[in-house]
Protein backbone atom coordinates (compact mmCIF):
# COMPACT_ATOMS: atom_id res chain seq x y z
CA UNK A 1 0.00 0.00 0.00
CA UNK A 2 0.98 3.00 -0.51
CA UNK A 3 -0.39 6.96 -0.03
CA UNK A 4 -0.85 10.05 -1.77
CA UNK A 5 0.91 13.07 -0.13
CA UNK A 6 -0.98 15.42 -1.25
CA UNK A 7 -5.10 13.82 -0.71
CA UNK A 8 -3.60 11.38 1.52
CA UNK A 9 -5.58 8.96 -0.17
CA UNK A 10 -3.83 5.33 0.41
CA UNK A 11 -3.29 3.24 -2.86
CA UNK A 12 -1.62 0.18 -3.97
CA UNK A 13 1.04 -0.80 -5.83
CA UNK A 14 2.18 -3.89 -7.78
CA UNK A 15 5.68 -3.06 -8.51
CA UNK A 16 6.62 -5.37 -11.78
CA UNK A 17 10.37 -6.26 -12.82
CA UNK A 18 11.32 -7.03 -16.40
CA UNK A 19 13.86 -7.34 -18.63
CA UNK A 20 14.58 -6.21 -22.73
CA UNK A 21 12.77 -9.52 -23.55
CA UNK A 22 9.70 -9.14 -21.22
CA UNK A 23 9.26 -5.11 -21.70
CA UNK A 24 6.61 -5.70 -24.05
CA UNK A 25 4.65 -8.49 -22.14
CA UNK A 26 4.72 -6.43 -19.10
CA UNK A 27 3.49 -3.19 -20.74
CA UNK A 28 0.82 -5.08 -22.09
CA UNK A 29 -0.77 -5.12 -18.61
CA UNK A 30 -0.17 -1.76 -18.40
CA UNK A 31 -2.32 -1.21 -21.66
CA UNK A 32 -4.98 -3.42 -20.62
CA UNK A 33 -5.99 -2.13 -17.19
CA UNK A 34 -5.39 1.36 -18.72
CA UNK A 35 -8.17 0.44 -20.58
CA UNK A 36 -10.55 -0.74 -18.38
CA UNK A 37 -13.57 1.33 -16.64
CA UNK A 38 -15.82 -0.18 -14.66
CA UNK A 39 -17.08 0.48 -11.30
CA UNK A 40 -16.55 -3.13 -10.63
CA UNK A 41 -12.93 -3.33 -11.85
CA UNK A 42 -10.28 -1.60 -9.92
CA UNK A 43 -9.12 1.60 -11.43
CA UNK A 44 -6.00 2.34 -12.45
CA UNK A 45 -4.96 5.34 -10.67
CA UNK A 46 -0.98 6.19 -12.20
CA UNK A 47 1.45 4.20 -13.75
CA UNK A 48 5.49 5.17 -13.90
CA UNK A 49 8.33 3.15 -15.95
CA UNK A 50 12.00 2.76 -15.08
CA UNK A 51 14.51 1.14 -17.12
CA UNK A 52 13.71 -2.00 -14.90
CA UNK A 53 10.00 -2.10 -13.42
CA UNK A 54 6.53 -0.94 -14.24
CA UNK A 55 5.25 0.08 -11.04
CA UNK A 56 1.18 0.14 -11.17
CA UNK A 57 -0.58 2.17 -9.15
CA UNK A 58 -4.36 1.28 -8.59
CA UNK A 59 -7.21 2.20 -6.13
CA UNK A 60 -6.94 0.38 -2.85
CA UNK A 61 -9.52 -2.56 -2.97
CA UNK A 62 -10.66 -4.15 0.46
CA UNK A 63 -13.68 -6.83 1.81
CA UNK A 64 -13.47 -10.27 -0.18
CA UNK A 65 -11.50 -11.28 -3.64
CA UNK A 66 -14.21 -12.92 -6.15
CA UNK A 67 -14.21 -16.45 -4.22
CA UNK A 68 -15.20 -14.82 -1.24
CA UNK A 69 -11.86 -15.02 0.55
CA UNK A 70 -11.09 -11.96 3.04
CA UNK A 71 -8.36 -9.80 1.51
CA UNK A 72 -6.71 -6.53 1.66
CA UNK A 73 -4.49 -7.22 4.81
CA UNK A 74 -0.98 -8.07 4.80
CA UNK A 75 0.38 -11.81 3.30
CA UNK A 76 0.42 -14.52 5.06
Amino acid sequence: ECRENATGKIYMAKIIPYSKESKQAVLKEYEILKSLHNEKIMALHEAYVTPRYLVLVAEYCTGRDMYGRPFGGTVA
